[in-house]
């Protein structure tokens, strides 16, 4: 925990202040504002967990509460169909519970399309060496109505709630990992990075002497090349994999250039 909060806080204060104004002299007062930035920034970043996680209550309660309705409908069903004492009092009664039941699924379908649909925008989001566990829930999500139709509801319910489940996690953590990016004219680097969650992203090569800040956008991640951030990174991958002792590191939460520079922008291609 205590690692999470210190590079938590690195990266907070780095974002707060541009890059021409950082300074090894800074006063009380300077490091006061800091301070106060830090805390509306975990205060808002607070404020959307807490959002999230209503949100994620909310559906599972409805998934909970229209399953239930369908498993009482379907135990009507069963017992009505046993102790009816007239025949055309069964059709009936049957005919009226099958009709429940069908409204039932009908406004349950909408419900879980709308959450694989999301689900499977979330798949250029995650990037490769996190998505392990969940490739295979993802894989099985349906594409279209018609595979929609042939999977019961009570198969997708534990699928998406699995699935949300999963991407929660990975969202509240720290992840260190290796990849191969191409960082342009059809170059290929092997490099260490460091995701702080599913919102920010640190490369380092091998050698260390190229860096980069990822973003995720619709089409995947985004790199922009920062190789002066690349002795931070690496001291910051080196303290998640425990070969350093916890230590305060700065890394950009926001690319700010100087004026008269550019970073050059790769995305993530396998």
């Amino acid at each position: 925990m205590l690692r999470r909060v210190l590079l938590f806080l690195a990266g907070g204060l780095l974002l707060s202040v541009p890059a021409t104004a950082q300074s090894s002299t800074a006063s009380v007062d300077d490091l006061d504002a800091l301070v106060g930035r830090w805390m509306d920034l975990r205060a808002a970043i607070a404020d959307e967990t807490r959002a999230w996680q209503a949100r994620k209550e909310q559906w599972e309660e409805e998934i909970r509460l229209l399953e239930a309705e369908k498993k009482k409908l379907s135990d009507e069903l069963k017992a009505s169909s046993q102790s009816a004492s007239s025949a055309e009092k069964d059709r009936s009664a049957i005919l009226a519970r099958k009709e429940a039941m069908e409204t039932v699924r009908g406004d349950l379908a909408p419900l879980f399309d709308r959450a694989e649909a999301h689900l499977r925008n979330w798949e250029s989001l995650i990037p490769v060496p996190l998505s392990k566990g969940m490739a295979k829930g993802l894989a099985t999500l349906p594409a279209t109505r018609e595979e929609a139709e042939k999977q019961t509801l009570a198969e997708r319910a534990p699928r998406i709630a699995a699935l949300y489940a999963q991407i929660e996690s990975l969202h509240g953590d720290y992840h260190a990992a290796q990849e191969i990016l191409n960082t342009g004219a059809d170059q290929r680097r092997q490099v260490d990075v460091l995701y702080l969650g599913l919102a920010r992203g640190f490369a380092v090569s091998t050698d260390d002497l190229w860096a980069a800040v990822g973003t995720p956008t619709d089409n995947g991640w985004l790199w922009t090349a920062k190789p002066a951030i690349a002795p931070a990174v690496r001291e910051a991958v080196d303290v998640l994999n425990r070969r350093k002792t916890v230590r305060l590191v700065e890394l950009p939460l926001q690319v700010v250039e100087k004026s008269g520079e550019s970073s050059k922008a790769v995305e993530v291609k396998p």
